[in-house]
């Protein structure tokens, strides 16, 4: 690649690096943020809204509920004596359930029937007891004469806002560390599969996870979706709770009293739990409801989860590796970027950025439907905050830069006044008033050169206009150096009369980098240099004007062999006042060097020299 090229490359992208810096730094904020955990409350706000949102899902006929209400309590009493749980389970294996939890501790008996209970558990096959005992609190042991494969624990873990987000599945006992537990809901379903030949297995992606034939239930990780820290400990699952009605709930007396319809319950999961309000075994499940839910149904939702996605291939919730959430964070932001710099127009980017973020919203629910669950909310952010800031500092710095155009215009009109009349009219002024001191002009020649300076005067109107500044802004720097070479060389200059050998060594330059300004100023220098040429270098035989870029250096150099400057000549201190200084503002301007040397054997050399796409205003 030509070393122009990549100096163009470079400039445009440090051009577009100083527009997409501040939107850069959004996303880096919106990231740590994230990465902070302060951003956490709201990403779940959003999972919950976008989960309570999606369509209702037909009731999973496959899980029935026994919910004891106000009404049965009031009928049997609480606790509810052992003879009535006794009753109960007897009538509902009468209609052949696949598998019975039941969702109420029975460490101790509830007399009367303590004994009947305590042969229906170790007895009836299908019956399921329960236990809290993988949390930190107290332990609740299991029925006594429950065998231990028909044990399924009730932990329910809770999120720092108090809601239930995921569920337990697996994992050891706080007594037994050796013995792996499954919850109620998994321990229920593992009945329910066992029946349709299907048993559970160790994960193969991750080992430390259950499956069941080709469906893995991967582990929640302490990072996922849009926790952060969390406490992923034991074996838990986050929950893609069933929306709408969900299941087919009875209450003690429907069933006692044969008011439930045997087909119901045949070859079904059943789970008995307390539903009365007094009871108040309830949790928060904002992805369900607003209201509380009765414990029962976490366990519902858990055997009904886990049947639905090994059976008909219903969605698990996933997430992407961590990596990947802040790697689309970043690409979505910088796409955000990308559209504040492209779209000239504040309006057209703001309402692109707004109906993006709306499809962004949409793309992510639609996708949390399909079981993927995005982070939305640092997405958008970083989509919108970024682009709008983008655009904004961008307006910002165009509205401060004109302010500055405007200050600045009157310093660089008085500075290109004083360069076009230096170099135009003030020369044939001097030269004039130099003839009429020496007697050397005659009274036609007077009329002339006064003819010549009127021109001049207008011509210096005429250059410092704005639309002739513009104009310049199209036309290649090297055309624009040759026209004022040409018409320089035109001009009535005695250090001009004798010269036998003109070089014109104009070469094309890069110029992209360069707006209307910096031409101007380029061209006055050319425009000085040979003017000094004229007007000191009286006696000189050869002029070489050299411009040209070679390996990324633009230099414009003007050599002659005339006598050369004194440091005592009179012109000199008018030129280190005027043009000298504005050469030297130039260079820096363009991050380069400005000097004038003498030429060897004489003469003397006025170069200006800098790298190409180097401005102190980039």
């Amino acid at each position: 690649m030509k070393p122009a090229l990549i100096e163009k490359v470079k400039w445009k992208l440090s051009s577009l690096g100083q527009v997409a810096f501040p939107g850069v730094v959004v996303i880096g904020l919106i990231i740590l943020v994230r990465l902070s955990g302060a951003m956490q409350p709201l990403e779940l706000f959003l999972f919950d809204r976008f989960m309570r949102l999606r369509p209702a899902e037909p009731i999973d006929d496959r899980v029935v509920v026994i919910g004891i209400d106000e009404t049965d309590i009031r009928n049997v009493g609480y606790p509810v004596p052992d003879a009535e749980l006794t009753r109960l389970i007897t009538r509902l294996e009468s209609y052949q359930p696949r598998a019975i939890g039941l969702d109420i501790f029975r460490d101790l008996q509830v007399e009367p029937g303590g004994d009947l209970l305590a042969a229906l558990f170790r007895d009836q096959e299908s019956l399921i007891g329960v236990e809290r005992a993988i949390l930190p609190g107290e332990i609740v042991n299991p029925p006594p004469s429950l065998p231990q494969d028909r044990i399924g624990f009730v932990d329910v873990i809770q999120d720092f806002d108090g809601h239930v987000r995921r569920v337990l599945v697996a994992g050891f006992p706080r007594y037994d560390t050796e013995q792996y537990h499954f919850a109620l809901g998994v321990k229920m379903a593992e009945w329910y599969l066992w029946e349709e030949g299907i048993e559970v297995s160790n994960g193969i992606r991750d080992p430390g996870s259950i499956m069941f034939k080709d469906t893995e239930f991967s582990s929640f990780q302490t990072h996922d979706g849009g926790y952060v820290g969390a406490d992923a400990g034991a074996n838990q699952v986050l929950m893609n709770w069933r929306s709408g009605t969900g299941f087919k709930v009875f209450s003690m007396a429907d069933v006692v009293n044969g008011n439930v319809d045997a087909q119901l319950i045949e070859g079904k999961i059943v789970v008995i739990g307390m539903t009365a309000a007094s009871v108040e075994d309830v949790v928060t499940v904002p992805a369900i409801s607003d209201e509380f839910i009765d414990g029962v149904m976490i366990h519902a939702h858990t055997a009904s989860y886990v049947i639905s996605a090994v059976l008909n291939g219903r969605p698990q919730l996933r997430v992407l590796p961590e990596l990947w959430e802040y790697l689309l964070i970043v690409a979505i932001g910088g796409l955000g970027i990308a559209i504040a710099v492209v779209w000239r127009s504040p309006l057209l980017t703001f309402l692109t950025l707004g109906i993006a973020a709306m499809g962004i919203v949409a793309i992510s629910y639609g996708l949390l439907i399909l079981g993927l669950w995005l982070p939305v909310a640092p997405i958008v952010m970083a989509w919108v905050v970024a682009g709008f800031v983008s655009r904004y500092v961008q307006e910002l710095q165009s509205l401060i830069a004109k302010s500055q155009q405007l200050l600045e215009q009157r310093e660089r009109t008085i500075d290109e006044a004083f360069s076009a009349l230096h170099n135009g009219p003030l020369q044939t002024l001097a030269m004039i008033q130099s003839k009429l001191t020496a007697s050397e002009l005659e009274p036609d020649d007077i009329a002339e050169k006064l003819n010549n300076l009127d021109r001049e005067l207008r011509q210096v109107y005429e250059s410092i206009r704005p639309d002739t500044i513009a104009k310049q802004a199209s036309a290649p720097l090297h055309e624009l150096l040759y026209q004022i070479y040409h018409k320089t060389m035109q001009r009535d200059f005695a250090g001009f009369n004798q010269l036998k050998l003109r070089i014109p060594d104009i070469h094309p330059m890069d110029d992209f980098y360069l707006d209307a300004e910096d031409k101007h100023e380029i061209c006055d220098f050319l425009e000085e240099a040979l003017c000094n040429v004229g007007k000191h270098a009286v006696g000189a035989t050869r002029l070489r004007v050299t411009c040209k870029q070679d390996q990324g250096i633009c230099l414009i150099r003007v050599t002659d062999n005339g006598p050369g400057l004194k440091s005592n000549h009179p012109g000199n201190v008018v030129k280190e006042q005027g043009g000298s200084k504005q050469a030297r503002r130039l260079a820096k301007k363009l991050g380069g060097t400005f000097k004038r040397s003498a030429n060897s054997p004489q003469g003397t050399i006025c170069e200006l020299e800098w790298r190409l796409a180097v401005s102190a205003k980039n």
